[in-house]
């Protein structure tokens, strides 16, 4: 279940207060401005007055209830704030925050029907609180085992707003779902195969952008994953680095697990070569060529094939990740093809940063549009490079400015 930022409006308190104290300067004849003092005639009954100071305490008693019940939710104390939360909603029935809050409290609690009761009021106003309830709804089934209603609340809260799909794939609340073919549809990607001439298959993770329309032409982001570059490892680099950043902002991303023979070799070299062909027989492909990029072991395996297809490349990135083949031959087709080379490295990650520093300097003596970033407080596993991070970098690398 999302984790909302609770805060206190002591504007509105304070607001209050002073606009009693003018009141209490009004109601006694003498206002003070600057250094002089004028004479003010008081207009209106008694009556009015009174019903005037009336309504601002119990604004300032209201604020100051609700700023308590916030405290008591931010240190955890549910049991404690759900009878203050209740009476709340009985004196405000329309107030949105109010059943929010309720809704909130009763999940903490374990209370999942009445959760659903309340978020359901809340979603019933168009407030700023309308997507996260009808998403807390979907946490609430999903605890309580109730599948397709869970699904159900997701997909409202989804239309109605609530595209943080980052939070829903991480939310513990909806593990129960993970498992139905219908999750698929929910995270955004899909994997699939390429069918190599040889018989061998390449499996892939693929993430298409948001309102896909197949007659448009897409930039298309090639991503090999850390570690293994396995089946769970492209899942994690989809949910961590390429998948939400890619579907937002317009672009087509495949991430390709590790064939048996790795991607050094002369066969898997071939096996590159095919998968752009049959990414560019499917889709519309912006220029023709191809952004590649990959994380730690994957960024050396994006190098390799950026470097032997050049030719075929707008960019390469490694996130981190470097050229591992000296050879000055290979490194000078990417200047001569005109290709772009952005390396990223954690500033702790230094046997990772001095290598990546050496492939610069000499990519950039060869003629290379090649560039180091360090990001500060960094280590191997970049925080700055995850959720869309990396695709606002990669979206600058696009040609004629189209970023």
């Amino acid at each position: 279940m999302m984790q909302r930022f609770i805060v206190s409006d002591n504007t509105t308190r304070w607001a209050a207060l002073w606009s009693t104290k003018v009141q209490f300067l009004l109601m006694s004849g003498l206002v003070t401005l600057g250094c002089s003092t004028y004479s003010a005639t008081v207009w209106g009954s008694t009556q009015e007055i009174a019903q005037s100071r009336q309504e601002e305490n119990q604004q300032i008693s209201d604020t100051a209830e609700r700023d308590a019940i916030r405290t008591l939710l931010q240190e955890g104390k549910n049991a404690e704030a759900l009878p203050r939360i209740e009476r709340w909603v009985q004196a405000n029935t329309d107030d949105p925050e109010g059943w929010y809050f309720l809704g909130l409290v009763h999940i903490y609690l374990e209370h999942y029907e009445d959760a659903i009761e309340a978020n359901t009021e809340a979603a019933r106003y168009e407030s700023q609180y309308k997507t996260s309830a009808l998403y807390n709804n979907a946490c609430a089934y999903a605890l309580m085992g109730e599948t397709d209603q869970a699904f159900a609340a997701l997909h409202e809260s989804q239309d109605a707003g609530y595209l943080n799909r980052s939070a829903i794939l991480s939310d513990p609340d909806l593990v129960a779902l993970h498992d139905d073919p219908r999750w698929k549809d929910v995270r955004g990607f899909e994997f699939k195969y390429f069918e190599m001439q040889d018989g061998e298959r390449v499996e892939y993770g693929l993430m298409l952008p948001n309102g896909f329309d197949p007659a448009t032409a897409y930039p298309v982001l090639i991503a090999f994953p850390p570690g293994s570059q396995s089946h769970s490892a492209a899942e994690t680099g989809l949910e961590m680095f390429w998948g939400e950043g890619s579907s937002e902002m317009g672009w087509i991303a495949v991430v390709l697990v590790k064939p048996a023979d790795g991607w050094f070799e002369p066969k898997t070299e071939t096996y590159a070569l095919e998968i752009m062909d049959q990414l560019q027989d499917t889709y519309q492909v912006e220029g023709d060529k191809f952004h590649i990029t990959g994380c730690s072991g994957g960024g050396s395996s994006a190098f390799h094939i950026g470097l032997v297809h050049a030719e075929r490349m707008h960019s390469v990135t490694g996130i981190p990740g470097y050229p591992t083949r000296d050879d000055d031959a290979l490194l000078e087709q990417l200047a001569h093809h005109n290709v772009t080379v952005r390396m990223h490295v954690g500033a702790t990650d230094f046997g990772w940063m001095s290598s990546m520093d050496r492939a610069n300097k000499r990519m950039q003596q060869i003629g290379v549009d090649s560039s180091l970033t360090i990001h500060p407080d960094e280590g191997h596993v970049m925080t700055t490079m995850m959720k869309d991070g990396c695709m606002k970098m990669l979206n600058q690398l696009r040609p004629n400015d189209d970023g």
